[in-house]
């Protein structure tokens, strides 16, 4: 009887206040974008944690519908960072802009995002990503960033949504070890771990 009463209390405590409606629309043509991933992970602030170490409060995953419209449970006071990614736009985070900058992606010192609003009736602007622009590799490593710093599980609809960016970002990684440290060696840490 106890034990029940404690989880009630726990769920009641750590449910979320109300739920809220974003829109995703293109940047360029203000329409709606269909089947935008949405993902958020909120902070928990933990008394006496290490710098630079979070630890997940709730995370929640989502797609827009046709009218772009995405809802998402809100916890009241609690740091997020939210994520929204599109196959053909530029991956947005709450936290950073995508910087097509080979330098910006070495150091992960990308242009933080000011004045962002998080509350029911948001919208996120999602710019179209121009082949002859930007660099595929660049955006790859960004997104997977963004997923990384926006999930909590490794399912749902914003990682699938991704999955073709990780490729990219995993194959870039190999062909920049095999150009620092050559295909012999690749071949021999293949070897060692099989």
């Amino acid at each position: 009887m106890l034990t029940g009463l404690v989880l009630i209390i726990s769920f009641v405590a750590c449910s979320p206040k109300l739920m809220i409606n974003g829109r995703v629309l293109d940047a360029d043509t203000h329409q709606p974008i269909k089947g935008a991933a949405v993902a958020i992970r909120w902070i928990a602030d933990t008394p006496g944690q290490e710098r630079g170490i979070t630890a997940t409060f709730a995370s929640y995953q989502a797609l827009s519908d046709d009218k772009g419209v995405f809802q998402l449970p809100e916890y009241p006071k609690k740091r997020y960072i939210l994520g929204v990614y599109k196959h053909g736009y530029i991956c947005w985070s709450s936290q950073d802009i995508f910087l097509n900058d080979q330098d910006a992606a070495v150091t992960g010192e990308y242009r933080k995002r000011k004045n962002h609003y998080f509350g029911d009736g948001m919208k996120v602007e999602l710019e179209p990503f121009k082949p002859q622009g930007f660099v595929r590799d660049l955006h790859a490593g960004f997104t997977v960033m963004v997923a990384g710093e926006s999930l909590d599980a490794q399912d749902g609809p914003f990682h699938q949504a991704i999955e073709s960016e990780y490729r990219l970002w995993r194959e870039s990684l190999r062909k920049d070890f095999i150009e620092k440290f050559g295909q012999k060696r690749v071949s021999d840490n293949r070897q060692s771990s099989e």
